[in-house]
């Protein structure tokens, strides 16, 4: 996405509401074949699937390709570690899941691990405003970007806890067997949110950014199809089995292959300090 940034100029919240746009139908017929039927939610579950999408499919999404404009991949992804922070979080305060005693030794692990993490990431961003990687932004447009990673993380912490916490924990819920009819459905409302994007675009006379430059089907299809389809149902089918907090824990894996990925395709390369961060 950031090479797209670079050579071809696409739109990131553009791209992001094509991506979402393009996921529904495949996601639609992904459901179909896997659980053979679409069930009809009811109103209070429908709410439940409206936070889902709000919060994953549209706000999660959008604010994270944004951010990779405004920062870069690389220190994108090293902000991904402060999602199983938000996640123990919210789901100790909504009483989702429970801590085990603080006397116990792992659980003062999981503690220093929190302080490390948001250490870590903070030590990151302070270090990356002004630096050479950088330098193409405005210190206002690195703090944007800064600011736009805490929603994505925020977000897609509050869609974990959620669905664990209304669909995953209820024992007589029947979405607990239409894990990938719950992707669905949260990206169905993502589309609807993602409304308000055109919308804004329109009334403000930017319709030329509708246009998707011909290099970028690739990436965007990637986004269809393995950054949405495939990462949301394995997403909500790990959540089915195991606790949103262990389930969050995975996603600072991210970090090691975007860094690399940015050094080789983007020759986008971090400080010391920042890479001890990130460590």
């Amino acid at each position: 996405v950031k090479k797209l940034a670079i050579e071809e100029d696409a739109n990131p919240y553009i791209f992001s509401s094509y991506r979402a746009i393009g996921s529904l139908p495949v996601l639609v017929l992904c459901t179909l074949v896997a659980e053979r039927k679409i069930p009809i939610p009811r109103p209070r579950m429908a709410l439940v699937f409206m936070v889902l999408g709000l919060t994953e499919a549209f706000a999660s999404h959008i604010t994270y390709v944004a951010a990779i404009y405004k920062v870069g991949p690389s220190i994108a992804s090293a902000m991904q570690p402060l999602i199983p922070v938000w996640t123990t979080l919210l789901a100790v305060l909504t009483c989702t899941e429970k801590l085990t005693p603080p006397k116990m030794l792992h659980a003062w692990t999981k503690l220093l691990g929190i302080i490390l993490v948001s250490g870590g990431a903070i030590e990151v961003g302070l270090t990356g405003i002004g630096s050479a990687n950088t330098a193409s932004s405005s210190v206002g447009d690195q703090l944007l970007g800064y600011f736009f990673l805490f929603l994505n993380t925020f977000t897609t912490a509050i869609f974990l806890v959620v669905q664990k916490r209304f669909i995953f924990n209820q024992r007589d819920c029947i979405w607990r067997e239409h894990p990938v009819a719950v992707s669905t459905y949260a990206t169905f409302f993502g589309v609807v949110f993602t409304a308000l994007v055109f919308i804004y675009f329109i009334a403000t006379g930017q319709t030329s950014e509708f246009r998707i430059p011909l290099r970028t089907i690739f990436a965007l299809e990637y986004a269809i199809y393995i950054n949405s389809v495939i990462s949301y149902v394995l997403i909500v089918w790990t959540v089915v089995h195991l606790p949103s907090i262990v389930a969050s824990a995975f996603f600072p894996l991210q970090v090691l292959i975007t860094v690399v990925a940015s050094y080789l395709i983007v020759e986008e390369k971090l400080s010391l300090w920042q890479y001890v961060g990130i460590v």
